[in-house]
């Protein structure tokens, strides 16, 4: 059997899972989008542990799974894995690492809707 499908997941783990990942978003730092800081992500990139926006996550998908794993936090089944490494990184930790070299005078791109700078950002931060 393998135990990293999706299909090994039961109902009942689903519900807590959701569960979970409901808290989980309540969380200060993960009140807002990774990438854009839109309020109220509801997605996720699973293998790189942040918390993003839906906008955000059609550009992380354009990347490859290769680079982010995108799932929904409410409408799609995760593994007790992926709900525990989001737990455990969050955007906190996410942004610290993944933003690291970022210049002191860096200024996020414009939000809400896909645009160029966002894109771009957003490739070069992952």
């Amino acid at each position: 059997m393998n135990f990293n499908s999706k299909r090994t997941v039961t109902d009942e783990q689903n519900e807590r899972h959701k569960r979970l990942l409901a808290n989980i978003l309540r969380e200060e730092g993960n009140k807002s989008c990774a990438d854009c800081k839109t309020r109220n992500p509801t997605w996720a990139s699973v293998n790189l542990g942040v918390f993003v926006c839906l906008t955000c996550s059609g550009i992380h998908r354009s990347l490859g799974v290769h680079i982010s794993q995108v799932r929904s936090c409410n409408l799609d089944t995760w593994l007790p894995k992926q709900v525990e490494f989001c737990r455990i990184m969050g955007n906190v930790k996410g942004n610290r690492y993944w933003e690291a070299r970022l210049p002191k005078d860096f200024r996020r791109p414009p939000s809400g809707n896909p645009n160029p700078e966002l894109s771009a950002f957003i490739r070069a931060k992952y």
